[in-house]
């Protein structure tokens, strides 16, 4: 055995753990540029904007990902949205050499970065749950997911060496970067193709997309009503993608404040190594086993209870250490324990409801709660404009109640979670056998 894995499982793990990687790179490239390009060139404030109208369409493509996750082979959904991705880039690197203003380009990437974060996952892991058996979900999964933070750390590196040079991430630099976005999603699209053979899903079967999101929306209010688990996940999911983007918000308004554009970028770039340094550790010695051993009931408690202690770091001094604090926090909590206990969730639902489910758990919820804590922002901003810090104080104030809020909801779930698996709904389709039709 090898990082607690089988050898039957080892290599179709390290195939997934390539994929999710090379994605993971060009998106951290994309996030960390857009992201530091982005506020210098338009300002903080414009960033809630930004946020809200790319959180608002990242709704309407989640439908349509969603509706056909379960009509169209994963494989090659997968497949088709890096490539889409890949050309979007590539159409960026044209508008930048025809001239097109920075906040206009940094915005336009962050928007395809937005997407390739929200649906590429979506897809990726739905897939890795039907490829791998229900068994080695929760060994194998916390060590593909760490080919995300180590992506991460790739990435970062290459911003870090770009932005100390010449022009920096401006200029004709950012094709360069753009480049390696490409060539990354290419290969990441070779190995889908070549090295993922084994797909069990069973694709429903053909509907428009309307029909697909009618029935979406059917499926989702029946287990919302009939599944105390979905119900308190989604919940508890809402609340604290409110509190991440509000401490992330805070984050960023104090790197933005007392850097310039390189160091922007460099800033961000040594944050996420840290921060993906200590997750990769932790998901790679800690997360499966731990996960394994305490079991999903009660897994989904650590990223409120971080949540609560990043408000606390945040608001007790709002320079980069005490808001960084609350940050790496709650960052680490989600990658190395939130974000493997989620899949391993997933692979529960039954396959041909999976996809749907996932969508509106992760996409849709996680939408939504971002949005919520844009308008919170917005209006802190707005109507407590000239007060010092009294907006910044409202703000992580309702960031600690939101968390004790998703506290609550996780601990139902968790008193819950017993009984919700006994639940028809959770059932996954038995295999009928000839010797069911014989009449004896």
């Amino acid at each position: 055995m090898f990082l607690g894995l089988k050898r039957a499982s080892l290599s179709g793990a390290m195939v997934f753990l390539g994929i999710l990687s090379l994605n993971m790179l060009a998106f951290q490239i994309a996030d960390v540029v857009a992201t530091a390009g982005f506020l210098k060139a338009m300002g903080t404030h414009s960033l809630l904007w930004l946020w809200a109208v790319t959180l608002v369409i990242s709704l309407i493509t989640t439908t349509i990902v969603g509706g056909l996750s379960d009509r169209v082979p994963r494989r090659k959904m997968l497949m088709i949205l890096m490539v889409l991705i890949m050309a979007l880039d590539g159409l960026i690197a044209v508008f930048k050499i025809a001239g097109m203003a920075g906040g206009a380009v940094y915005g336009l990437l962050y928007f395809v970065a937005d997407q390739q974060y929200f649906l590429v996952p979506m897809i990726f892991w739905t897939l890795a749950n039907d490829v791998f058996p229900s068994a080695e979900r929760k060994r194998t999964f916390p060590v593909v997911a760490s080919g995300s933070v180590l992506a991460q750390i790739a990435g970062n590196a290459i911003v870090y060496a770009v932005s100390l040079n010449g022009a920096g991430i401006g200029g004709t630099h950012l094709l360069g970067l753009l480049a390696v976005m490409a060539v990354s999603l290419g290969i990441g699209c070779w190995l889908v193709v070549t090295r993922v053979q084994h797909d069990s899903q069973t694709p429903s079967a053909a509907a428009s997309v309307v029909e697909g999101a009618v029935v979406t929306a059917k499926l989702v209010r029946d287990y919302w009503k009939n599944l105390p688990i979905v119900r308190y996940l989604a919940v508890s999911t809402l609340l604290m993608e409110f509190v991440l983007l509000v401490i992330q918000y805070h984050f960023l308004q104090v790197v933005n404040h007392d850097f310039g554009l390189n160091s922007v970028a460099r800033v961000l770039s040594l944050f996420t190594t840290g921060t993906v340094g200590i997750t990769t550790g932790i998901q790679w010695v800690v997360s499966g086993r731990l996960l394994e051993r305490i079991g999903l009931k009660h897994a989904f408690l650590a990223l409120p209870m971080a949540g609560v202690f990043s408000g606390i770091l945040a608001g007790l001094g709002f320079g980069l250490v005490g808001v960084g604090s609350g940050q790496l926090l709650l960052q680490v909590t989600r990658w190395a324990w939130d974000h493997p206990s989620h899949a391993a969730f997933q692979g529960m639902l039954p396959e041909q409801r999976r996809g749907r489910i996932t969508a509106f758990a992760d996409s849709y919820v996680s939408t939504l709660g971002s949005l919520l804590g844009c308008l919170v922002l917005w209006l802190a901003t707005w109507t407590l404009v000239g007060q010092g810090n009294w907006a910044n104080w409202a703000t992580l104030t309702l960031v600690v109640v939101a968390s004790l809020a998703a506290l609550r909801a996780a601990w139902r779930l968790r008193n819950d979670y017993d009984s919700s698996l006994l639940n028809w709904r959770m059932a996954r389709p038995k295999r009928r056998s000839i010797l069911d039709q014989l009449d004896l």
